[in-house]
């Protein structure tokens, strides 16, 4: 093997991880779309970003917050080692449009997703892998088994166009970790520290708006 092949193979060892959060997916979801499984079981366990569940939830396999101040960062996670990011919900506002800002802090270097717009009311900003939300048990019946993969019935496609520069897919669900990376989807790869940092350029009046939150696992 030449050196140059060596020098080759290493880059693309590098290169496995996304080490760059502006290149994982971001979406803007109505909340009442955005779903997260909770409990085992039948595949109907699971509950929309218009519930605190949701958090307390995702907070099972990360850590979730809440927006104090309007227009000022709150930190999700501040980790020190090497691990992965998998998702992060920002917080919303139900009474307004707004924006939302998600900053990421990568073994030292900063990185801000925003949007480029104003977004509307009840509208999250979602960082990290999403796939066509979980279907209730009578529309898995009604529709057929191929129903919660791309492409499927619940998956709005094509359909959706862009707000303020990011995606807004009809409906969106979040996985756990094990099955971003069993899937082999995209996540965020940090070797020696990550903060992981939310804000709303208004402050909602509802709790539940104030809300966000972060899925991740350290190495250790």
């Amino acid at each position: 093997m030449s050196w140059g092949d060596a020098r080759s193979l290493t880059a693309a060892a590098a290169s496995r991880w996304i080490t760059n959060p502006k290149q994982l997916p971001v979406a803007i979801v109505n909340e009442a779309n955005l779903s997260l499984k909770t409990s085992a079981g039948v595949i109907n366990t699971f509950t929309a970003g218009t519930s605190p569940t949701t958090f307390t939830a995702m907070a099972l396999r990360g850590a979730q917050t809440s927006v104090a101040v309007a227009d000022t960062y709150v930190t999700l996670a501040n980790l020190t080692g090497s691990g992965f990011l998998f998702n992060v919900i920002c917080a919303t506002n139900t009474g307004a449009v707004y924006t939302p800002t998600i900053r990421i802090t990568v073994d030292g270097t900063v990185y801000t997703i925003s949007s480029s717009s104003t977004v509307n009311a009840t509208f999250r900003l979602v960082l990290g892998a999403l796939i066509a939300a979980t279907p209730s048990v009578s529309a898995i019946a009604a529709v057929g088994s191929d129903i919660i993969s791309p492409n499927a019935g619940p998956d709005n496609g094509f359909s959706g166009a862009n707000v303020g520069g990011l995606y807004n897919p009809a409906t969106a669900s979040i996985m756990t970790p094990e099955m971003i990376l069993a899937y082999g989807l995209p996540c965020l790869r940090f070797e020696t520290s990550l903060i992981v940092e939310m804000k709303a350029s208004l402050l909602a009046s509802s709790a539940n708006d104030r809300l966000g939150g972060v899925s991740y696992r350290l190495d250790t």
